[in-house]
């Protein structure tokens, strides 16, 4: 989308609301880019896994999971499937109490609709408010229409970069204004790789109207990630490295991982840049037989991924990787760093050159972020 279009856009959102931004944040990546550009005072609404920082757990939380996630990671697995198998989503969206916060912004995804609130839940909540009806397993709410949507309303979306998309609530021909809601820009993120990631950041700084800030943002993080890759001798020695995203049934880590590593001095095998999270066949790992192994389930912090390590444990031949046998496995915190594509990827690197480099570097990470499962 060309800037005449966004100013376009721009100047219609200023029509229809206040000129005060009220921000909803429904994916944690994007609550912390909002606040690194200055503008979390505006948040009025995030998403249940929006957790930093952590003064943003005082707002309202618009979503929830509609599966049981204190289950272990093959009971969760396979809910999810069942869920997709229904053709039904993951996430449950409070339409009612989204419509009664008013929002100017919406941030959402169109990444994965199994790991955050999709930008199909959001419309779907949005259309609903002419019913005031809301998905299976979301909380009841009062059905108001005192606002509604016309009849058939939906989002309309507006083409913004490469991996995002920029949407306005479209409303009925028939509807008059006076009987318009509040209609939200919705901003879609849908990052593979880095350059995704970046271009999210600022299309989020375009519609809040910080651009400037958000390119000096990202120009601050690519600064901090290059510079600590031109920290390591070009002798140094690159371990060839599998990172696995899910431990039963195993999944390697995709996506903008290949180039996390990379950029720590590491060599990812199995996977590549810009690829999905993808599940990977034990045979194959123990082929690639990598040097390092490194743990990081998607939602998981350190104490909810210890006791997954005896699953991985009981497959044949574990013992006898070259990992294992080095006591070069490590679980990390995917929760708060990898998993999450927004300003903190350049901590995650940080924590991956410690992770493949100790005698060369160190950050302060361990133990917090990353601990050894093998001593030796």
């Amino acid at each position: 989308m060309g800037l005449a279009q966004l100013s376009s856009a721009a100047t219609t959102r200023d029509r229809n609301f206040d000129m005060t931004p009220r921000i909803v944040s429904l994916l944690a990546s994007a609550t912390e880019t909002v606040y690194a550009l200055g503008m979390g005072r505006f948040l009025v609404g995030r998403s249940h896994e929006c957790d930093y920082p952590p003064e943003v757990k005082r707002l309202p939380v618009l979503t929830g999971p509609r599966i049981d996630v204190s289950g272990t990671s093959r009971d969760i697995d396979q809910q999810v499937r069942e869920v997709l198998r229904r053709g039904e989503p993951v996430y449950w969206v409070n339409a009612e109490l989204l419509r009664q916060l008013r929002p100017t912004v919406i941030v959402t995804q169109e990444h994965c609709e199994v790991c955050a609130v999709s930008l199909q839940d959001v419309q779907r909540a949005i259309c609903s408010w002419e019913s005031g009806s809301t998905l299976p397993g979301a909380p009841t709410a009062s059905p108001s229409t005192a606002a509604a949507l016309g009849e058939g309303a939906c989002p309309m979306d507006l083409s913004l970069a490469d991996g995002s998309r920029l949407t306005h609530a479209k409303p009925s021909p028939d509807t008059p204004l006076t009987a318009m809601p509040t209609l939200p820009v919705i901003v879609t993120l849908k990052p593979h790789c880095l350059a995704d990631v970046w271009q999210g950041m600022l299309d989020i700084g375009m519609a809040l109207g910080v651009a400037e800030k958000a390119q000096q943002l990202v120009a601050s993080l690519q600064q901090c990630m290059h510079k600590l890759c031109a920290a390591l001798p070009a002798d140094a020695h690159r371990p060839t490295v599998i990172c696995l995203e899910w431990l039963d049934p195993l999944m390697s880590a995709g996506n903008w991982m290949p180039e996390l590593v990379e950029l720590a001095g590491g060599i990812s095998l199995l996977d590549e840049p810009g690829r999905p999270s993808t599940y990977l066949p034990y045979d194959d790992l123990r082929q690639a037989d990598p040097e390092v192994i490194i743990i990081l389930p998607c939602g998981w912090d350190l104490e909810r991924t210890w006791p997954e390590i005896a699953r991985l444990e009981r497959l044949p031949g574990w013992r006898n990787l070259y990992a294992v046998r080095h006591g070069r496995v490590y679980v990390a915190d995917g929760n708060q760093f990898f998993n999450r594509p927004g300003p903190r990827l350049a901590e995650s690197v940080e924590i991956l050159a410690e992770i493949l480099h100790p005698q060369r570097l160190t950050f302060g990470y361990r133990g917090q972020a990353w601990q050894s499962v093998y001593q030796v």
